[in-house]
């Protein structure tokens, strides 16, 4: 069996669309997650006679470098690197990138890319660039098998309402309450909507058995 190869997935309104297949998988990645709390403090008493009050969650941070090398073709590497800085260009009909999805073995970040840095380390002799080290950065919600936010299919039931509110999308709720992104249709289908881009966010959705 051949080594696993990191994979790169765009997801809008046509589904799932596979972009490339890393070239090297990353040496590493990292993934970090937070909570925001605010400070209840009485007036006039000391910051030890307060307490902190949980506000909400972040979303994942998510962080990696990839490499691209056309050394042996000696193409411009530039044409692979912007396939990663689509993800960062609105849709001229819904406004808004296209969700990246980067999975790696059980590991999958479903999210927005916030940046894609380039350094080109190695040049052909026409001065197009042939080797190039990219880091990105995005922020989403991850799947492992091990988050906390995957729900049993069994403890999902068709009697559940949910409210879309802020940024959120059809996606992390399908996340949340299923453990799978991917049911995003089956909620679209069981509320009667036909644009999830366009649905309105603060309407009670219902969510489908599984």
């Amino acid at each position: 069996m051949g080594l696993e190869k990191a994979v790169v997935k765009k997801q809008n309104k046509n589904g799932i669309e596979h972009v490339m297949e890393v070239q090297f998988n990353p040496s590493e990645y990292s993934v970090n997650h937070t909570a925001q709390y605010f400070e209840a403090i009485p007036i006039g008493r000391d910051a030890k006679e307060g307490r902190m009050q949980f506000k909400r969650s972040s979303f994942y941070e998510f962080k990696t470098t990839l490499y691209f090398d056309t050394y042996d073709t000696k193409e411009d590497v530039r044409k692979e690197i912007r396939k990663l800085e689509s993800f960062l260009e609105k849709d001229p009909v819904f406004h808004m990138p296209d969700e990246m999805i980067f999975a790696w073995g059980e590991f999958t970040f479903i999210g927005r890319l916030q940046t894609v840095t380039q350094n080109y380390t190695m040049f052909h002799s026409n001065g197009n660039p042939i080797r190039a080290k990219v880091q990105i950065e995005a922020k989403g919600i991850i799947s492992d098998g091990t988050s906390s936010s995957a729900v049993p299919k069994e403890q999902v039931n068709n009697t559940k309402v949910r409210n879309l509110t802020g940024i959120d999308e059809l996606w992390m709720l399908a996340q949340k309450e299923y453990g799978n992104p991917n049911m995003w249709k089956d909620i679209a289908r069981a509320n009667g909507i036909l644009n999830p881009r366009k649905h309105s966010r603060t309407k009670q959705l219902r969510l489908p058995s599984s």
